[in-house]
C-alpha cells in the first residue's frame, strides 16, 4: 500500500513545489498597430548573439522606414531578455516624437532597470539605460546614455 501513496504523493508534491523553467528568447518580432495620426504600425525584430550575452541584429520598423540599428551601438547592452520587448512612444514638448525599444536585462540587477533603444524624428539617435533608486520615501530615475548617434 506504500507504493501506491508514494506514487501518487510524489507528482503532486512536484507540481505544488516546482519552480517554473523559462527558457531563454534568442530571436524575438514583435508587431504595434497604428493608432491615431502620428502613430504608424510598428514592428520590431531582434536576435541575439551565439552566447546570448549580446544583441547581434536589431530592426525597427515605423510605419514605411525601416531602421536598421548599428552594432557598435547595441554592444553596451548586455544579457537582453528578448521576452520583455515593447515599443514605447512619445510626443517631446518640442514636438519630436520618439520610438524606443524597451527591454530589460536577463539577469538580476540591484535595481530596476531598462535599456531604450531609440529613434528621434526619423533617425535612429541613442541607447540608454535607466534605473530607479529608492532615495528616502521616493523613488529616483538615473539615466545613463550607453550609445549616441552624431548627427549631420
Amino acid at each position: 500500500m506504500k507504493i501506491p501513496v508514494t506514487a501518487l504523493f510524489l507528482p503532486l508534491a512536484a507540481t505544488l513545489h516546482a519552480a517554473p523553467m523559462y527558457l531563454p528568447v534568442i530571436a524575438s518580432t514583435i508587431e504595434t498597430p497604428a493608432i491615431g495620426e502620428w502613430m504608424p504600425a510598428c514592428n520590431v525584430s531582434m536576435q541575439l548573439t551565439e552566447d546570448r550575452r549580446h544583441i547581434a541584429k536589431a530592426t525597427l520598423h515605423i510605419g514605411e522606414e525601416i531602421h536598421d540599428i548599428p552594432a557598435e551601438a547595441l554592444s553596451g547592452i548586455e544579457s537582453p531578455d528578448l521576452s520583455t520587448i515593447r515599443i514605447e512612444t512619445e510626443k517631446g514638448r518640442d514636438g519630436s516624437v520618439w520610438f524606443s525599444i524597451v527591454l530589460q536585462p536577463a539577469r538580476h540587477t540591484e535595481h530596476p532597470t531598462r535599456y531604450h533603444i531609440s529613434v528621434i524624428d526619423g533617425k535612429f539617435a541613442r541607447v540608454s539605460k535607466t534605473w530607479d533608486e529608492p532615495e528616502g520615501t521616493s523613488i529616483r530615475r538615473q539615466s545613463r546614455i550607453l550609445y549616441k548617434e552624431t548627427r549631420e
